[in-house]
């Protein structure tokens, strides 16, 4: 209850994690299974704006809004606010926040390579919860903390299909949080890049994953174009030389709803690469 309707703005942090700890339906042993919630960052946020002496609004204010320049970015509600859903922003602050992550500036090196785990696999996590959870990862690929370590298969005509994690994707390096209403950041470690779609489309409910399937089809269909063009080409290759051929406005509206933004930026070059607007 503390994470839903009044509980951001009537309940503490501290209060909340305890009825988390007392009341969280926990099935299993610690670190054996992967369950997609929230439970575990609003106890998390708790116990670190504690330590701190501060409170969880003043955590997220100086250790990441402040710290990565983010202007224009806020979490909803009061003091218990749900950390891994109530955040606004726009697509230049979380510029600021990939372009700051991306180079450690943010986090050390240390603690960024701990998030980017894979903890789907021996000797963290070795089985899946429940449905939705094995949907998830069926088609977005391992779950890191916080972040998916990106598997997709997108076929040549725009199907999101099932996947299976394999190494080529552990070799790509490549790090998303694919957003209900159809933002798609990611960093790309192996190139030392990022990019990200920046869209905001209304959904009918939790489970309503249209704008979510629109910006996995933009993700693959844009990323080859990405790589080649802070690549300045030298890179190109079948897959880029490929989707340059077909890829059109045209073939793009179908994917947008309202505005989008694509942003990319490569850590080396230091400067935005590439923006495209429709």
């Amino acid at each position: 209850p503390c994470m839903k309707g009044l509980g951001a703005l009537t309940v503490s942090p501290e209060a909340c994690a305890k009825e988390i700890y007392e009341q969280a339906p926990f099935a299993f042993e610690p670190g054996t299974t992967f369950a997609y919630n929230s439970y575990h960052l609003q106890v998390a946020g708790a116990m670190a704006a504690k330590a701190a002496n501060t409170t969880v609004q003043g955590l997220l204010r100086r250790n990441l809004i402040d710290k990565a320049g983010m202007v224009r970015t806020r979490w909803l509600a009061g003091q218990n606010p749900l950390l891994a859903a109530a955040m606004v922003t726009t697509g230049d602050d979380y510029d600021r926040f990939l372009r700051s992550y991306l180079s450690y500036e943010l986090l050390p090196q240390r603690f960024a390579d701990e998030m980017e785990r894979d903890y789907l696999s021996r000797p963290f996590a070795s089985s899946v919860a429940n449905g939705s959870s094995s949907s998830l990862i069926g088609v977005l690929g391992h779950y890191s903390m916080a972040n998916y370590f990106e598997c997709l298969n997108v076929s040549d005509h725009g199907a999101v299909l099932p996947t299976h994690f394999t190494s080529a994707c552990l070799e790509a390096g490549i790090h998303m949080d694919a957003g209900l209403f159809g933002w798609y950041p990611l960093i790309d470690r192996a190139n030392g890049t990022y990019m990200q779609i920046a869209q905001s489309t209304l959904v009918s409910s939790i489970n309503d994953f249209t704008p979510t399937t629109a910006a996995l089809k933009l993700r693959a269909m844009i990323k080859p174009l990405v790589d080649c063009a802070l690549q300045n080409g030298r890179k190109e290759n079948e897959d880029s030389t490929k989707i340059l051929e077909f890829t059109r406005v045209d073939e793009l509206e179908p994917y947008v709803r309202g505005h989008w933004r694509v942003v990319a930026q490569s850590e080396r070059a230091g400067e935005r690469e590439a923006e495209g607007k429709e």
